[in-house]
């Protein structure tokens, strides 16, 4: 009975460690559609970002087994966006330049 216990709890944490990683292809799609995608992934993250300032960019990307927060870096890449942590699980993403 220890033995099924300690492999239920391995199996559990090997689990979680995984359901917390996504793979995507995206193709011209906007950065608010990413983003609205990324944050139906997961239950952990709380993703906040204004829809009308991030529909100008767009995203051609593929990535795997990246954590939210990174597949998030991943998309943004070179464009004047920044994305800010606030706790454990709520991300704000804002366009810099726009007002």
């Amino acid at each position: 009975m220890k033995k099924m216990t300690i492999l239920l709890l391995l199996c559990a944490i090997v689990q979680a460690a995984n359901a917390q990683r996504v793979s995507r292809n995206y193709k011209d799609k906007s950065m608010s559609k990413v983003l609205m995608d990324l944050r139906r992934s997961t239950d952990r993250y709380k993703i906040a970002f204004i829809h009308n300032e991030l529909e100008d960019y767009t995203v051609t990307k593929q990535f795997s087994g990246l954590t939210i927060p990174e597949a998030i870096r991943e998309c943004i890449g070179y464009y004047p966006i920044t994305m800010k942590n606030v706790g454990d699980s709520l991300l704000f993403v804002e366009a810099m330049l726009k007002t």
